[in-house]
């Protein structure tokens, strides 16, 4: 038997069963910009930590086919050597990881920004997260999945700061 160092923390859809309505017919909002706003992570016995990790997030269209996400960035996050680059959770390579040094915001919160570029607006159905393998405290533990837009026009024309559209 082989034991796996890593954790799948999907979010793929499971088929209907039988009885249940049918999904709607409209598919999910678009974009090319897709993020992962992480606000919590394990922990450990010595109580919270300031860091998160993961090996890999897979996003899935409306057709189940994986998608290629063409880049990953991690916005105002610290990550402390180039291999734990945010690169590293789309490189198809569970042994890689991505790693936020320092997710404690200012009043002690937790917040870590994934965004995920798309090469065109595509409606995301699904997606599958890969925790990375040592050390487990740094598993996220809650997240939003969102549609990122980097600005958002207002009714005057003018336009405000980024805006997420939850998923």
């Amino acid at each position: 038997m082989v034991v796996l160092p890593w954790l799948f923390l999907g979010a793929s859809a499971s088929p209907a069963p039988q009885g249940s309505p049918p999904p709607p017919s409209a598919p999910p909002p678009s974009g090319s910009i897709y993020a992962f706003v992480f606000s919590g992570v394990r922990g450990g016995s010595g109580g919270i930590t300031a860091e998160l990790q993961l090996a890999e997030i897979k996003l899935y269209g409306v057709d189940g086919q994986e998608l290629t996400v063409l880049e990953a960035s991690n916005p105002d996050g610290v990550e402390p050597t180039p291999w734990e680059g945010a690169a590293s959770a789309i490189d198809g390579n569970l042994a890689t990881k991505w790693l936020d040094a320092n997710i404690t915001k200012p009043g002690g919160r937790h917040s870590a920004t994934l965004l995920l570029s798309l090469a065109a607006a595509t409606p995301v159905a699904s997606y599958d997260i890969f925790t990375a393998n040592w050390p487990p405290r740094r598993d996220p533990s809650s997240w939003t999945f969102a549609v990122y837009r980097p600005y958002r026009p207002t009714e005057e024309g003018e336009a405000e700061s980024e805006a997420f559209e939850p998923l």
